[in-house]
């Protein structure tokens, strides 16, 4: 009968395709469960199978090659209906069986037991065990087989978890390698040890070439002594450090950086870690801009005493004026002057442009309704009053609102003009249009915000650890699973938490993935490490460890470590590991009763069905052989004959020589039987002087022959007091004599036929009568 489709059927098998262990190749681990499962039933087949919309597919098996089933003839979609165990002693007589193909056709099913295996509540296949003799089992047993079944559950939940985090390390690293910052890592020796590719691809080192490097190895010895020291500054305050940095390139050029620098704690190490940003053309306008400012004073002061000399030298004051209109008027950056009431006396080229006004119309008109025009009148009347009473004010960022309606950012300097009494008689002011800078830098603060965003979003903990600062950076989750608080972390070691190996034994520090990820260079895979969080609390965490490496390929100084909390999981693992050896010596015990019963068995079968005397098979084994042959003919047509013999005039022999004497004849003619007939036969005493020899696979004809063969070597044979003969009947399976009776009492009565016609031939029965 074909089990009736479960009532969760689309939930389960939408389980069963979310393990992802259909058609996978075969698992020691399942395969030691079967194993396992063979030995507690003491069953030849055993199997883990999971049952999908048609098939039943085997994971592990022993006993069988099929590797699946049809899911209409699966005992195993019975078993997926319930709950508990599902043991059938007897399958013939169970109606849900009896008629199944496994159990009618030669694979002859009797004994199945089954224990589903059970996935968050969906039962998606079964731990089974057969046999073809019917056969009882234990509570006991059932009770290990369901046992067994769950660490197939368990297996498959690890299977999963494993896949999973696979997946977030894949993450994890694409998340680094295509981060918008250039971000490095060094040790405690100021050497490279991580680099990503942004790194790479401005300096035109390739991360293998900067590994292993410190500054000093590709930079000048000015700048190499400038980062040693910002890098010092951060390990020994412990402190996150923002800083500008210029790099000489090997081309001649140079570029500038900020840095943001902060300590990574790696063990008892405090590395150091980056995330930097070029900021070379901001700070290049910005030098430029000061130049051109310092330029305008500088000119400002030679202008105030040329105009200074214009009451003795007029022509010479002309001049001067002259010289400073067309050095105003042609200078890139947009500038001005106005007087100690606001009012703007000069406006160059630069200035109309960028405020759309004609120098002629801005001519003594306020700062405030020309260059500011919403801009707060208290704050231009503050500045103008500090310019005129001698202040410079450098490097003011103004957001400034255009005639045009657009706002721009401008980046003033504004100088005072004095004479040559040292009086201030106006100011100057340049300014620059950073507008796209300020762009520039909204979009880098944004991608900082969102970096720290994503690290923090991440259920795994990840740290940044420094050869010299220990920990420098850490996310959220690194201190929630590490049960620590706030800045708890930072500058922290690795090795002084006493990190153990899943064997139990302590890592000594050089011996750590952490510091083999230092010395090679090379990302470790997933190791399992034992964390003593507190003098009470022991945790695992599955770790990951990355090096950040330099564009020379030297030894990294810095690394990024990931790691997640799998404590429950281990606690799961020993569990299931106590649990296998209680069933490992379990399996021994049954194993060395089963060899004692066997041994124990092979006895009693040996003493119940050999000859005493000749050494044969006795008549009991001989007629138990004959049904199963008889059977197999049946099933499968096979060809089989029977050979019976009598020694002639035996009684006599026995009689005039003595029964010892007959005793060694009975023994020789066994002796000749054995040898003449194959190793498939069965040669066995009949009773008395009557033996018997059952041919499997032996037509009439062959059969006849060997008879013959046999006869003649009885005849040939010598003996102690004098010659012997035998008379044979033989008898073939047929339509008439398709019974295990029937070809006895047609092989005896061809051997009655031998004694009638004169003894000492072979007669073949072939007398349909003579069958009653």
């Amino acid at each position: 009968m074909t089990a009736p489709v479960p009532a969760n059927e689309e939930a389960r098998l939408r389980r069963l395709r979310s393990l992802r262990v259909l058609d996978t190749l075969p698992e020691q681990a399942y395969d030691d469960i079967v194993e396992a499962a063979s030995a507690l039933m003491d069953v030849p087949i055993a199997a883990i199978t999971f049952v999908d919309e048609d098939r039943q597919w085997f994971k592990a098996k022993v006993g069988t090659e099929v590797c699946e089933t049809s899911r209409d003839i699966a005992a195993c979609a019975h078993t997926i209906l319930q709950v508990e165990p599902l043991v059938v002693p007897n399958a013939t007589l169970d109606p849900r069986f009896r008629e199944n193909p496994l159990v009618t056709s030669e694979f002859g099913l009797r004994f199945y037991a089954g224990a589903p295996i059970v996935v968050d509540g969906e039962a998606v296949g079964s731990l089974c065990c057969i046999d073809r003799v019917p056969r009882e089992v234990s509570d006991r047993q059932v009770r290990a087989l369901a046992a067994l079944a769950r660490q197939v559950n368990t297996l498959l939940v690890a299977r999963l978890e494993r896949a999973r985090l696979e997946q977030t390390e894949q993450r994890f690293e694409a998340f680094f390698d295509n981060a918008p910052a250039a971000l490095f890592l060094k040790d405690k020796e100021g050497r490279m040890q991580y680099v990503n590719h942004q790194l790479e691809s401005i300096f035109g080192r390739s991360c293998e070439e900067l590994l292993g490097l410190t500054d000093w190895d590709w930079l000048p010895e000015e700048s190499a002594a400038g980062f040693e020291a910002d890098d010092r500054r951060v390990r020994e305050t412990g402190e996150t450090l923002v800083v500008e940095e210029r790099i000489p390139l090997e081309d001649g050029g140079h570029r500038i950086w900020r840095t943001l620098k902060f300590p990574v704690q790696m063990g008892s190490e405090t590395w150091l870690g980056g995330f930097a940003f070029d900021i070379t053309q901001l700070r290049d306008s910005e030098a430029k801009i000061q130049e051109q400012a310092e330029e305008i004073a500088q000119r400002n002061v030679e202008l105030a005493k040329t105009l200074a000399m214009v009451e003795s030298a007029g022509n010479a004051a002309q001049q001067a004026a002259h010289r400073f209109e067309q050095l105003f008027a042609g200078l890139p950056v947009a500038c001005y002057t106005y007087d100690s009431e606001g009012r703007i006396l000069e406006l160059n080229a630069a200035a109309e442009s960028l405020w759309g006004v004609p120098a002629f119309e801005a001519m003594m008109e306020p700062i405030s309704s020309v260059i500011y025009p919403n801009g707060d009148e208290a704050e231009i009347q503050s500045e103008i009053e500090r310019v005129f009473s001698g202040e410079t004010i450098r490097g003011q960022e103004r957001l400034v609102q255009m005639r045009n309606g657009t706002e721009r950012w401008l980046l003033c300097s504004t100088i005072p003009l004095r004479n040559f009494a040292g009086d201030v008689v106006g100011a100057i002011s340049a300014n620059l249009d950073i507008t796209e800078r300020k762009a520039t830098e909204d979009l880098l603060q944004e991608k900082e915000e969102r970096f720290r965003t994503v690290l923090d979003s991440l259920q795994e903990g990840v740290m940044l650890y420094d050869v010299n600062d220990g920990v420098v950076l850490w996310n959220a989750s690194a201190t929630r699973l590490l049960g620590l608080e706030g800045d708890a972390l930072r500058g922290q070691r690795p090795w002084d938490w006493k990190m153990v190996r899943p064997d139990g034994t302590e890592y000594a520090a050089e011996r750590s993935p952490l510091l083999r990820a230092l010395v090679t260079g090379k990302a470790q895979s997933p190791t399992r490490v034992g964390i003593r969080k507190s003098e009470e609390e022991f945790r695992w965490m599955n770790t990951s460890i990355a090096p950040l490496l330099t564009n020379k390929g030297k030894r990294p100084n810095a690394v990024v470590i990931s790691f997640l909390d799998e404590t429950e999981r281990v606690e799961q693992e020993h569990k299931i590991g106590a649990q296998m050896e209680q069933i490992q010596r379990y399996s021994v015990e049954l194993e060395m009763q089963k060899h004692e019963l066997q041994r124990a068995n092979s006895q009693l079968e040996s003493l119940a069905t050999t000859d005493g005397l000749t050494g044969l098979k006795n008549h009991r084994f001989f007629q138990e052989f004959l049904r199963r042959k008889v059977g197999q003919s049946q099933v499968v047509g096979m060809p089989l004959s029977l050979v019976l013999l009598d020694v002639d005039h035996f009684k006599t022999y026995n009689d005039e020589f003595g029964h010892q004497a007959g005793d060694a004849v009975l023994r020789t003619v066994a002796q000749v039987l054995t040898h003449g007939a194959r190793g498939q036969d069965l040669v066995a005493r009949y009773g008395g002087e009557e033996f018997v020899i059952v041919m499997p696979g032996t037509t009439s004809e062959a059969a006849t022959a060997t008879a013959e063969r046999i006869r003649q070597a009885l005849e040939s044979q010598e003996f102690s007091c004098r010659g012997i003969t035998a008379s044979f009947g033989v008898a073939s399976y047929g339509p008439l004599l398709n019974e295990a009776e029937a070809l006895v009492r047609a092989a005896d009565e061809a051997l009655y036929l031998s004694k009638e016609m004169g003894r000492n031939r072979v007669t073949v029965w072939n007398s349909p009568s003579l069958v009653a």
